[in-house]
């Protein structure tokens, strides 16, 4: 197991959980740390939170819509703009599928579709990769457009 980092539970804090709250949802969730090969679904979550916590600060007003898979994002931008982002974590950087709606977003939304890979997860929060790649579709393959290679995805400045 690589263990939860004390930074999560302080980055948790400032998002409005308590400790107590992070630990017992990890606990119902029978998680006493990190397995990268059992515990997708958490670096999930984490990835979400961060790129959320992260985008507000740049100043975004984000309205959640990951639980409507059908649009292809899971968060959209109310006010200022019309970006919608999809957020993929995962443990190293590596190459990104894309399903299907995802693609088709990507290719209506174009320069407003932004993919926010976080990565490095469960590390010290410190020590993360965040990396936002306005319109994926400069960057994928045509023949694989479902999946955004790593050594492209790492290369655009963000």
């Amino acid at each position: 197991y690589q263990p939860v980092h004390s930074q999560y539970l302080a980055l948790a804090e400032g998002l409005g959980l308590k400790k107590e709250q992070l630990l017992q949802y990890f606990e119902e969730l029978g998680v006493h740390g990190f397995r990268p090969d059992r515990d997708e679904p958490l670096i999930e979550h984490t990835s979400y939170q961060i790129a959320k916590n992260k985008l507000s600060k740049e100043g975004h007003l984000l309205m959640d819509v990951h639980d409507q898979t059908e649009l292809g994002y899971d968060l959209k931008c109310q006010g200022h703009c019309n970006k919608v982002f999809e957020v993929k974590g995962m443990v190293q950087p590596r190459d990104v599928p894309l399903e299907e709606s995802q693609v088709n977003a990507a290719e209506q939304k174009q320069d407003d579709y932004v993919l926010v890979c976080v990565y490095n997860l469960p590390v010290a929060p410190d020590t993360q990769g965040f990396k936002c790649i306005s319109n994926p579709k400069k960057i994928w393959n045509a023949v694989e457009k479902a999946k955004v290679p790593k050594q492209k995805w790492m290369a655009v400045l963000s």
